[in-house]
């Protein structure tokens, strides 16, 4: 092909990072997992989208407990995925989660479900 990718290093397509917290979503919302599926795999990740860079993201169960934190440096772009894993190498339970972004142009708070 005239349009072969000569490129050795691996990239990812992605939106360029927003300078606005207001259109951040968590996609899906609510994670349900697939039929036949028991744990999370490579294809079932939790993606941030419209996220400024560079950022923090912590996500907390409902009870305030920290599960997770991404950081987001600069340059990634406007996607971040998350595999469903803890700090602490477990996979996430049936339940609501609280995220909150933490970057230089201010705070965004919310929350999303996963269900088993």
């Amino acid at each position: 092909s005239v349009y072969a990718n000569k490129k050795i290093v691996k990239f990812t397509a992605t939106l360029a990072p927003t300078q606005t917290l207001n259109n951040v979503l968590v996609v899906p919302n609510p994670f349900v997992i697939g039929a036949g599926s028991s744990l999370p795999g490579e294809s079932d990740r939790i993606q941030f989208v419209n996220i400024p860079n560079p950022c923090t993201i912590r996500i907390y169960t409902v009870r305030g407990d920290l599960v997770k934190t991404l950081k987001v440096e600069e340059g990634v772009g406007a996607v971040v995925s998350w595999d469903q894993v803890t700090d602490f190498g477990l996979y996430i339970e049936s339940g609501v989660y609280i995220y909150h972004i933490d970057s230089p142009i201010g705070t965004k708070t919310g929350k999303f479900a996963v269900v088993r």
